[in-house]
This record gives structure tokens, sequence and C-alpha cells, in this order.
């Protein structure tokens, strides 16, 4: 009887956390918004969005982590919207593959002095999964917790 009731919540996890089509779901804040932590995204409190791809950059999700000094910030994003921001757009590096977190072109230490507050700008791109610029130990624990609770709730 419970083998019947799983077929709806295995459909339903995977139209949420697997990729589909041309398009990928991102999720898109900056660490100073609640919800969106450094280290952490707050599922409830932050939404995501649809990110298509263009005809030079298939569809990639983006973290952007930035530490000027002790302070740490970090932007979520998709890749085709990011680089409509001529700032970010300039900065990012021009390799792009799942996978990679590669420093920002304006991350070198090359003739810094030391009066100069240390800066540094890394961008990681992903697009094997929903929602995979968080950080991806929140996403396995959410994901589960959410699997836990429905086989929990059926063999009960």
């Amino acid at each position: 009887m419970w083998k019947a009731n799983i077929l709806p919540v295995i459909v339903v996890l995977s139209a949420i956390f697997i990729k589909q089509g041309s398009s990928l779901k991102c999720f898109q804040c900056h660490s100073s918004q609640p919800g969106c932590g450094v280290y952490k995204v707050d599922y409830v409190l932050q939404g995501w969005k649809e990110c298509p791809g263009t005809e030079t950059d298939p569809p990639m999700c983006v973290k952007i982590m930035n530490k000027v000094g002790s302070q740490e910030t970090v932007t979520r994003g998709c890749l085709s919207t990011l680089l409509k921001e001529t700032q970010i757009r300039e900065d990012m590096p021009s390799v792009r593959r799942h996978g990679y977190c590669i420093p920002a072109k304006s991350d070198s230490t090359y003739g810094q002095s030391y009066l100069v507050t240390e800066t540094k700008k890394h961008y990681c791109f992903c697009d094997d999964l929903w929602l995979c610029n968080t950080a991806p130990m929140n996403r396995l624990s959410i994901l589960s917790l959410i699997a836990g609770y429905f086989i929990l709730k059926l063999l009960c």
C-alpha cells in the first residue's frame, strides 16, 4: 500500500530538484538580505528565479563570494542576469564551467602595497541542479530532510 503512495513523492521531488529543458532555477539574492546568508540560504525567505540561457552562454547559476578584509559577502544569481551589470561582467572570469570556482579578473595581488585592504573575489558556476548556487551541504540536507519526512510519513 505504501509503495503506491511513494511514486507521487518521487515525482514531486524530481520536479523540484532536477533541471528540466533549457532553463534552470537559481537563487537571486545578496547576503545583506534576510535569508541569504554567506554560508546558507533560507529556502522559505528566498525565492528562486528561472534562468534561461543566451545564444552565447548556457543557463547557469552563479555564486559570487567577495571578501574585503575580514568582511565576507555573497551574491547569488543567474549568469544571464549578472552579465547585464557592467561591473560584474568586466570582472567575471571568461572560463565559466560547472563546478568551477575561479578568482575574479580583478583579484590580482600584483602591485598591491601593504596599505591596501586585501580583496578576494571568486565566481562559482553550476548548472547541474535547480538552486545549486547555495552551499552544497545545505542543498543536500534540505533534500534529505524532505525525503526523510515523506518516508516516515508513509511508513507510520
